[in-house]
């Protein structure tokens, strides 16, 4: 027989998905500013949408945080690849 408190420690509805904000705030932080914010503006919105039962937006938020921190990344990357190209001497080429 369940009890009270059995009711409420059992999780209701599907699991939260990843936020993503550490890695959105490290990747402003080092890779590329405007994306990065908005993969943070994006992770702060999941936990908040999955806690008030908005699962199928929370996924959403997810996937969306996840998109806007690889694209800072690789905007970041891009950017240190061409600022490290245009060092070489050109005699190199």
């Amino acid at each position: 027989m369940s009890t009270p408190m059995d009711r409420l420690q059992r999780p209701i509805g599907p699991p939260a998905p990843p936020t993503y904000l550490a890695p959105a705030i490290i990747a402003t932080l080092f890779c590329c500013l405007i994306p990065g914010i908005v993969a943070i503006v994006y992770a702060a919105k999941v936990e908040g949408t999955h806690a008030a039962g908005h699962h199928e937006d929370a996924r959403r938020y997810s996937a969306l945080a996840k998109g806007w921190l690889i694209t800072s990344v690789a905007l970041g990357l891009v950017a240190i690849i061409v600022v490290l190209l245009s060092r070489v001497p050109d005699s190199a080429w």
